[in-house]
């Protein structure tokens, strides 16, 4: 499970509340936007037919979305950055590894750069025998910024899922459900507490 399954199940998780979520896929494989796809191209989430992130936050207002959730791609620092310059809050989901941990500090750096709030969200966390890695990585990354209470498992349901147009919690995985509902509660938060100041 990458950036793009975790995109995708916050956003399903967000439209249950009744939220209109709009999608935007900056990665040039364009996982989530086949993820739409195979999902039928619903209404909500809708995938954002538009190249420039600029040019999609004007839709978004002027569509009258409630979130606009971005896909960026793993490595491309221009397009990355031009998603956090329009973004609200950065969520920044990493594997508890070095090479990932160690990876994190350009984004930070953009996020810095352009004033926005980020929090880190452990990711992919394999089901046994990585506690005190896990347990290391946020002692590392509590002193960067942010971090996520709650950590998304490595799970068949989130493989499964985006093979089919869903998210984890919709195979009937409650341990998937769990978190992601954790998760979509910590950012209201976060993105709360950032509006607040």
């Amino acid at each position: 499970m990458g950036k793009t399954t975790l995109a995708s199940a916050l956003a399903v998780r967000a439209t249950a509340d009744g939220s209109r979520v709009a999608l935007l896929d900056t990665d040039p494989q364009r996982s989530l936007a086949r993820w739409h796809e195979l999902r039928g191209m619903p209404p909500n989430p809708k995938i954002m037919d538009v190249d420039a992130t600029t040019e999609a936050l004007g839709l978004v207002r002027a569509q009258r979305w409630d979130y606009l959730v971005v896909d960026t791609p793993p490595a491309l620092l221009d397009l990355i950055q031009a998603a956090i310059y329009i973004a609200d809050f950065v969520v920044i989901p990493l594997r508890p590894s070095a090479p990932d941990i160690e990876a994190v500090g350009d984004v930070v750096n953009l996020c810095n750069d352009e004033g926005k709030p980020f929090a880190f969200l452990i990711n992919q966390m394999p089901a046994q025998g990585f506690d005190r890695l896990a347990t290391g990585a946020r002692k590392y990354l509590e002193d960067v910024g942010p971090i996520f209470r709650t950590q998304v498992g490595f799970r068949k349901s989130y493989v499964s899922a985006m093979t089919l147009g869903k998210s984890g919690p919709e195979m009937r995985d409650k341990a998937a459900a769990s978190e992601i509902d954790a998760a979509w509660t910590e950012l209201q938060k976060f993105a709360r507490e950032h509006h607040g100041r």
